[in-house]
């Protein structure tokens, strides 16, 4: 959904579009090394302890310095690691105030801030995080754009692009993707959508 959205609109990404015919490559399967489409594994074995003991489903997303650890179950919670497994500390916590979530429906990491941003449609909420886990701000997502997200990330500069679900009533020019800057503030729209009929 994010990678058709993104197509669809006209803009300077456009040069890094890339086609791939399944279809022709499945005509030409073969098996292959590692070796041959990576140049080094890197063998991490995380911290277990009681405060930082991971569940059956867990998403991991790396950067040069930490690992951050998104748990799924038993309960949704952000784990941050060092690159050689030390647990650090948890971001956020489960419940309502502020720095808080009910479910994290989408995460991204900040490519030049030790930061994480985290949606949560249930509270209609967009925090933005230390790695350290403290708050440093948030917004809610029905007051600044009216719609649940439906994706988010980071650019190279560290702007923030969020995806928002379709409008269900009728709109006139609604921006399906919106950027924010650091402080949470729109600064672009874009792929306008309107779902009104002309009679």
């Amino acid at each position: 959904m994010e990678l058709l959205a993104l197509a669809e609109q006209e803009g300077p990404w456009e040069r890094h579009l890339i086609s791939i015919d399944i279809l022709d490559g499945l005509k030409n399967q073969r098996e292959f090394n590692l070796s041959e489409i990576v140049n080094d594994v890197e063998y991490v074995k995380l911290e277990t302890n009681d405060s930082c003991l991971l569940g059956d489903y867990c998403q991991a997303i790396v950067t040069p310095s930490h690992i951050i650890c998104k748990q799924f179950r038993p309960s949704e919670d952000i784990l941050i690691f060092d690159r050689k497994g030390k647990f650090l500390n948890h971001v956020g916590r489960s419940g309502q105030g502020p720095g808080e979530y009910v479910g994290i429906s989408y995460l991204a990491v900040n490519p030049l801030l030790p930061e994480i941003i985290i949606a949560d449609n249930t509270l209609n909420r967009l925090s933005r995080f230390s790695f350290s886990g403290s708050l440093i701000n948030e917004v809610s997502t029905k007051e600044l754009f009216g719609e649940s997200i439906a994706g988010l990330c980071f650019d190279e500069s560290g702007n923030i692009h969020i995806l928002l679900q379709r409008p269900m009533e009728e709109v006139t020019r609604f921006a399906l993707i919106r950027t924010l800057d650091y402080s949470l503030k729109v600064i672009g729209e874009f792929m306008y959508i309107s779902t009104l009929t002309e009679d």
